[in-house]
């Protein structure tokens, strides 16, 4: 089974008018601009392969949210793949669902109770109103990402918001980075964890 078929149906793209609403940013779209978010180390390998590995590093737990904290790399590769590999990364976040390239690397999160978000395609809630919330969860990259690359390796960094707060039980976190061979893999982590962190966040302006 591969990465879009779990997570396709879940994700669903906005219009030209959802997307055109609302400047102002609510609570889905990042961390609580007055809090300072609670780390909780994770250090997880989600997936390898002989050429790629995908890890989460760590969290930062807020009120409203979390932000959670990939490292990718990627090694044996071509000059093409390397160039590939970073242009490919907002081909793919922007792109067509149908049409995923290889070089793009797929994140997806199963909350506690099944639902399934993940990075395939726009995120369905940038400009909504504050009226208006999004009817499930959603995720949207977080601090811009970067990385680095030689000649034949390249490593990537990515934080994802994801939105709202998960509930206490399991929560799934899946990636799939076909370009270096990593299959669609899992690792489960405690979502109960995640939410006391939240309760240790430090306000800016009490």
């Amino acid at each position: 089974m591969r990465f879009d078929q779990v997570f396709r149906s879940e994700t669903r793209e906005e219009s030209g008018a959802e997307y055109e609403q609302n400047l102002r940013q609510p609570e889905w779209f990042g961390p609580p601009g007055d809090e300072l978010g609670a780390s909780v180390p994770l250090a997880a390998v989600i997936g390898r392969s002989e050429r790629g590995v995908v890890a989460l590093s760590h969290a930062l737990a807020y009120t409203t949210g979390i932000v959670f904290e990939f490292v990718s790399q990627a090694q044996g590769l071509t000059r093409t793949e390397t160039h590939r590999l970073f242009h490919e990364q907002q081909m793919g976040a922007f792109g067509p669902r149908d049409d995923l390239p290889d070089g793009f690397l797929r994140i997806g999160f199963e909350l506690p109770g099944g639902v399934r978000v993940s990075n395939l395609g726009r995120a369905p809630f940038s400009r909504r109103s504050e009226e208006d919330p999004p009817n499930g969860p959603v995720i949207v990259q977080h601090g811009g990402g970067g990385g680095q690359s030689s000649d034949n390796a390249a490593s990537l960094s990515a934080g994802y918001w994801l939105w709202p707060l998960p509930d206490n039980g399991p929560l799934s976190i899946s990636c799939e980075w076909p370009l270096v061979n990593v299959p669609l893999s899992t690792v489960e982590i405690d979502g109960g964890q995640l939410r006391a962190a939240a309760a240790n966040v430090v306000r800016l302006w009490p």
